[in-house]
């Protein structure tokens, strides 16, 4: 058959091209990234209870989530860490193939949507991460860098974050060094104490501002409305008119307490350059192209960055984990034309 092919040269050069036709598609439809994507089977169970020490975490959510789970088949083991107002769950399956993990991961799912119901009305809905290489460790970071550690580096750090999400290839974004606002109840104990009242029932009158209320039904125009209230105001002003429960009177929290708005302790501080700091650690999703996504991410960031001066933040990409995938690929093409020669 080899003399056959080598005294017809019109079909040694169709199959000559078919070859090259293969290898440009292979090429074009190679993954871009530096390593393969792997599933480690862990999955981690995140769940926020605002406000509550670390034992209460424990004994009302990290517990009874566990207890949920206990019955979920292939889990090598579970372990459990509770914290001031969260809990987290990790959670290692054995070496089963991928479509048993899909389904150990449902009914993982559905067991902790039932277990749900049975924590705190407080608690926050459970975040389930599945962990793999490509949403363990960051493709790109970003520093949003401001001019002070003030309340506009916190709100434009926080709308680029939503901003970086809504990016396609993105699957999550981990900022560091972002705080949350929150409103400081700061009450005078003396004031407390002289008309007998506790620190708990300022407790009371803060959790029953902020609480939703059902107010039953209403009907209007032929049809039925629910009618709920919503405690979000998050005005100091209003809070500190609130009557204080249990108290003698006409007493509000403005006369016990001082009530302002702030952010609260961080837990990481980021700097750059000397400079006050927001970090963005983006995780691409498992399919997506790394290199298009860090253009992607650059496009956003020359956009955003026209636009500094209201804005008053700086965007720097400080870690771009493309250069070793962009350094592989320059490798390969150019061993391709002498692996050919040869």
């Amino acid at each position: 058959m080899l003399q056959t092919l080598l005294r017809n040269h019109v079909l040694a050069n169709l199959l000559f091209g078919l070859v090259l036709v293969i290898g440009m598609l292979s090429y074009l439809l190679l993954p871009r990234q530096q390593d393969p994507t792997i599933n480690f089977n862990w999955i981690i169970i995140t769940t926020v209870l605002p406000g509550a020490a670390a034992l209460d975490v424990e004994q009302k959510v990290t517990d009874p989530l566990e207890d949920a789970i206990r019955n979920v088949r292939n889990m090598k083991f579970v372990t459990s860490n509770s914290r001031e107002s969260v809990s987290s769950l990790l959670v290692r399956f054995e070496d089963i193939d991928a479509r048993t993990f899909d389904k150990r991961i449902n009914d993982l799912r559905r067991e902790i949507q039932n277990a749900e119901d049975e924590l705190p009305e407080e608690a926050e809905d459970s975040k389930i991460l599945e962990i793999t290489s490509a949403n363990a460790f960051p493709s790109a970071t970003i520093a949003v860098v401001g001019r002070a550690d003030d309340e506009n580096l916190r709100r434009q750090a926080r709308n680029v974050e939503k901003d970086l999400e809504r990016l396609s290839g993105v699957d999550r974004v981990d900022p560091i060094g972002l705080s949350d606002p929150e409103l400081q109840v700061r009450f005078d104990p003396a004031a407390l104490e002289a008309l007998g009242l506790a620190p708990s029932q300022l407790a009371d009158t803060v959790s029953g501002f902020f609480q939703d209320i059902a107010a039953g039904n209403l009907r209007l125009g032929g049809q039925d409305w629910l009618v709920r209230l919503v405690g979000s105001d998050s005005d100091p002003r209003d809070l500190a008119s609130r009557p204080v429960v249990g108290a003698p009177g006409e007493v509000t929290l403005g006369d016990l307490a001082r009530v302002q708005r702030a952010r609260e302790r961080p837990s990481t501080l980021a700097r750059y350059q000397g400079r006050p700091a927001v970090l963005m650690a983006v995780m691409k999703k498992e399919n997506a192209n790394v290199l298009e996504l860090v253009e992607r991410i650059k496009g956003y960031l020359d956009g955003r960055n026209a636009l500094s001066g209201q804005t008053g933040v700086e965007l720097v990409l400080v870690d771009d984990q493309t250069l070793p995938t962009r350094n592989s690929i320059r490798i390969m093409q150019n061993n391709a034309p002498v692996s050919y020669t040869h």
